[in-house]
């Protein structure tokens, strides 16, 4: 009987195996990041391919020129009143802010480029014809001085970046617009370089229309220096502005990764489309200061 009792011990300590979750429950997740991405040719990494796959992914038709020639254009005018700067997570927010920027009768410039350092190099050559770092730099130096936006809006993995690097980026950028936007970093997740709804489905969660999931944050010095950093920015110069955006996406002390059928999070530091404009309110919000609406428009 003793045998017995400690077999049976044993056997319950071993991990049962998770039931994987059933796909067709999930919404289909959507990412514009490649669309408004200037990168003049299309991202072929395996973990990229590994990341998109069953993700709708919008594309648009390149003339391979957009890195260096002012970027993705919308809406009319010679000069956009809007100018959206920075890697693959100005790239994410960038069909929120196209969307809403075009509502209120503005024109737009996305000029970011996914998997890209987006701050000035110190040693850039101006005519380094081989370097499409260096010729990136350089247009969007002599753009944004010759155009003088309105609103600059700069959105990058702040935790990834070198911060004093980082502070001189957005001083020129301030030095060239009359308001400047800094968008906050967002909560990461735990679940390494992965897509997050394959993350979901291999630990069997299986949504319903009213269900929220949360799971733990990345917490990390890098992450709180990043958050800090740029509130401390915002608050060096008159026209800089802080966008405050990761508190949205925690509850509870858990970051919301679904919300019913649908997936926050892309991988583990991007959201999908439909988390993107969860931030819709503050969005919206920031912009009614920031960018007056064209008289006439609709909104």
């Amino acid at each position: 009987a003793f045998c017995l009792v400690m077999a049976l011990a044993v056997v319950s300590l071993i991990p049962r195996p998770i039931e994987p979750a059933d796909p067709a429950l999930y919404r289909q997740c959507r990412w514009y990041g490649r669309y408004y991405d200037t990168y003049p040719e299309g991202e072929t990494s395996d973990w990229y391919q590994d990341v998109i796959k069953d993700v709708i992914v919008p594309k648009r038709a390149v003339s391979g020129d957009e890195f260096e020639n002012g970027g993705i254009r919308f809406g009319a005018g010679e000069k956009p009143d809007v100018v959206l700067l920075g890697d693959s997570h100005a790239t994410m927010w960038a069909h929120l802010v196209h969307r809403l920027t075009i509502e209120r009768g503005r024109s737009l410039s996305v000029w970011a480029i996914n998997g890209f350092d987006p701050l000035f190099n110190s040693d850039a050559r101006i005519n380094d014809a081989d370097s499409i770092k260096s010729r990136y730099d350089a247009a969007r130096r002599e753009r944004l001085a010759q155009w003088s936006p309105e609103l600059t809006i700069i959105s990058m993995r702040w935790s990834w970046r070198d911060l004093s690097r980082a502070q001189e980026f957005v001083k020129f950028a301030a030095s060239c617009s009359d308001q400047v936007l800094l968008i906050g970093p967002t909560p990461e997740l735990r679940i390494g370089d992965g897509n997050a709804r394959d993350h979901l489905i291999r630990k069997g969660i299986a949504p319903n229309d009213r269900g929220v999931y949360l799971m733990p944050p990345v917490e990390s010095q890098a992450i709180l220096e990043a958050t800090e950093f740029v509130q401390r920015v915002a608050d060096s110069f008159p026209n800089v502005h802080a966008l405050s955006i990761g508190r949205r996406y925690l509850r509870d002390g858990g970051v919301v990764v679904l919300v019913g059928r649908h997936c926050v999070y892309l991988d583990d530091d991007h959201l999908t489309d439909f988390g993107t404009w969860l931030a819709k309110p503050a969005f919206e919000s920031v912009l009614g200061r920031l960018l007056p609406a064209r008289s006439g428009v609709d909104r």
